[in-house]
């Protein structure tokens, strides 16, 4: 009676368990799976199940790279960790793994303290963790039109498992060793290199003809997959630029004329552009300091001494945006004396000076010399002095100024001309009209008739005697015989005269 009574309980009890271990399995996604974690980081393997009720006991057991470890066991461990919570089954964590922990990891689960199965492994690869060769400088200043290059050198880099990427406030730029936003295609580039001799990446970032547009934010980051393993700092890239074009612009630009100990205040600005700027003055080839009145303004005053009549006055603008050095010019500064003739040329100068500044056609290109005489006449002999200024007109007035002094030169010659034919014939006409006189009033100190005596082609001559204080000067006039008779001579050369 007591077996048979037993015997159905048994059969009940062992049912029941049956039915339990048939009902517990692993929950998907709850087996360990492999891993690759750099050095330094955590690695996680799960073990969860499902078809475990509150009654049911049960634990969990670990093979660690071929040796087994019990939870108790492992919460000896420092390097280990095991934790539990509201699912049935359990997580190992490795803490800071190294290349030692490098292997396989699965579970056993066990019921009433039988194995009822194991999970699959799991392996753990732990790699050197990539780091950056150089540490990233907090800014980076570029003059506008200029190149720069970002560094990204990047040491432990596997090619197969990582990349890298550059982005400018954000937003990505490249990936690996080309840039992956087409609109920037054009001024950005990589400059991949590779190290000699250990796995050293180089991926710089390039970036051509800087301008204003490309400052910013930038910095490199490195991915294994999709997640970001190190990122460097960032880099604020600062874009100098220079003032606009037209500057620096000086004042005045055509001083008026002054006079001695007079003083003369200039000023010269700028305006425009991000960077420092520096002005100074350059007056007789010497540098001179310049007074600022403002970040973009220098001025200073000048007490005007003879030297200074026709001397410029420049003013130089530098700066770190600034590649060729700018200049504005004043002058020239002119001084007026009030010396006697000096006062007359140094006002047509002025004059001069006040004609050509209204003209836009005026420069700097073809000097025209110009002098001004002053003459005293006196019983002494003539005294002339002369006063030389330039007056500077450009290309386009050439041909005029060629025009007019080719006039100029014509009018003058047809004038010499004409009064060189006019003295001529007032000379012979006052020389005829002496001869007469001389013949009518047979004056033998004045004119005096002497026969050539050469038969039928017989000249006589008529000399005449001008007499004064000093010395006498004689004129011979010829002229042919043409009768023997001396009267009838006589009317003839008076005729022929």
């Amino acid at each position: 009676m007591k077996l048979v009574n037993v015997l159905p309980l048994f059969v009940l009890v062992l049912f029941g368990v049956l039915n339990v271990t048939a009902r517990i399995q692993f929950r998907h996604g709850g087996e360990p799976m492999d891993m690759t974690v750099l050095q330094g980081e955590s690695a996680y393997f799960r073990c969860y199940i499902d078809g475990i009720d509150d009654n049911t006991r049960y634990r969990i057991d670990w093979n660690i790279k071929g040796r087994w470890f019990t939870s108790h066991d492992l919460d000896s461990v420092h390097k280990y960790y095991v934790s539990t919570g509201s699912i049935p089954g359990a997580m190992l964590i490795v803490k800071t793994s190294d290349s030692s922990d490098r292997g396989s990891y699965y579970c056993a689960v066990y019921v009433d303290g039988r194995v009822q199965m194991y999970s699959k492994a799991g392996y753990l690869n732990v790699i050197q963790k990539p780091s950056f060769q150089h540490p990233f400088a907090s800014s980076v200043t570029v003059v506008e039109g200029q190149s720069v290059v970002l560094h990204c050198r990047i040491q432990n880099f596997e090619v197969r498992r990582f990349n890298v990427s550059w982005f400018r406030n954000y937003a990505q730029l490249s990936q690996n060793n080309r840039i992956s936003d087409p609109n920037v295609s054009q001024s950005y580039g990589i400059i991949q290199t590779i190290g000699r001799y250990r796995p050293t990446r180089a991926y710089d970032l390039k970036i051509t003809d800087v301008s204003r547009a490309n400052q910013g934010y930038f910095h490199c980051g490195v991915f294994m997959g999709s997640r970001q393993v190190l990122k460097s700092n960032f880099v604020w890239l600062n874009v100098l630029y220079p003032p606009d074009k037209q500057y620096p612009l000086c004042s005045p630009k055509t001083p008026s004329l002054y006079s001695l100990g007079d003083t003369l205040r200039t000023t010269c600005h700028s305006q425009g552009g991000n960077s420092q700027i520096g002005f100074y003055w350059i007056k007789d080839r010497k540098i001179q300091p310049a007074t600022h009145s403002g970040d973009y303004l220098v001025e200073n005053e000048w007490n005007l001494t003879e030297s200074d009549n026709g001397t410029y006055i420049r003013c130089s603008m530098r700066g770190p945006a600034i590649l060729d050095e700018r200049q504005c010019t004043i002058g020239p500064i002119r001084i007026h004396n009030d010396s006697g003739s000096s006062d007359i040329a140094t006002k047509a100068m002025h004059d001069t000076d006040k004609i050509l500044s209204n003209s836009p056609k005026i420069s700097s290109e073809l000097t025209l010399s110009i002098t001004t005489t002053l003459s005293k006449v006196t019983t002494s002999p003539v005294q002339t002095r002369s006063l030389h200024f330039e007056v500077k007109p450009n290309k386009i007035m050439r041909n005029h100024l060629t025009y007019i002094l080719t006039v100029l030169i014509s009018f003058l010659i047809v004038v010499v001309i004409t009064i060189t034919a006019v003295c001529v014939r007032s000379k012979k006409t006052s020389v005829k009209d002496n001869a007469i006189e001389a013949i009518n009033k047979n004056d033998s100190d004045s004119c005096k008739v002497t026969n050539a005596g050469v038969e039928d082609n017989m000249h006589y001559e008529a000399l005449r005697i001008n007499v004064n204080s000093d010395t006498a000067h004689y004129e011979k006039l010829s002229f042919p015989a043409v009768a023997t008779d001396p009267a009838t001579r006589k009317a003839k050369a008076t005729q022929e005269i």
